[in-house]
């Protein structure tokens, strides 16, 4: 599952050490997508400049445009830094105090995770007091990757995309969120 060195970096940092070539790719495919969204949105207004100056549109036309514009740009950037957030949350562990040895703690996070999630493969590592579990497709993602790290006095959780899918619409915080409020509930009964 993990190295003994990325558990290290993982408990002091809590989050998965930095991967060059992910960072890579992913500045990338902003960069293009941002460019993108503003080819589309001059092609628009050069198209409506063009026909505005030949006189082939009436002036009502025109006004579509200005908001198809406008609307187009706004989407593309709010696409944008809801990538990049998420693009930047994949790699953060959120931590959750539970009392407890790590080795109890382990056995009582797999049964949560067993009887909430759609779960489709687990993977638990107990030299390391970890388990990752691999849920099944959704209607918005590809399946999730949870990682559950038991340490004394906490657990941290993290959740990504399973496959090389850029943005999951925030499921990853749900994941987490679900099980941080079971866990807080189960110890509070």
């Amino acid at each position: 599952m993990k190295s003994e060195e990325q558990l290290k970096y993982i408990l002091t940092h809590n989050e998965f050490p930095k991967k060059k070539w992910k960072s890579y790719l992913k500045s990338i495919g902003l960069i293009l997508f941002s460019l993108l969204c503003l080819s589309l949105c001059w092609i628009v207004i050069y198209a409506f400049r063009k026909a505005i100056i030949t006189n082939t549109l009436q002036k009502e036309l025109f006004y579509i445009g200005i908001p198809f514009f406008l609307v187009f740009s706004f989407y593309g950037l709010a696409i944008l830094f809801s990538i990049k957030n998420e693009w930047t949350a994949d790699r953060k562990f959120r931590e959750i105090e539970f009392k407890g040895s790590p080795s109890d703690n382990l056995k009582k996070i797999i049964e949560v995770l067993k009887n909430n999630f759609r779960v489709k493969v687990i993977d638990v590592d107990k030299k390391t007091n970890s388990v990752s579990v691999w849920t099944k497709i959704s209607l918005l993602t590809w399946g999730n990757v949870i990682t559950v790290i038991c340490d004394t006095d906490r657990i941290l959780v993290n959740s990504q995309p399973s496959g090389s899918q850029p943005f999951s619409y925030g499921q990853q915080k749900r994941n987490i969120d679900k099980l941080e409020k079971i866990i807080k509930t189960n110890t509070n009964n």
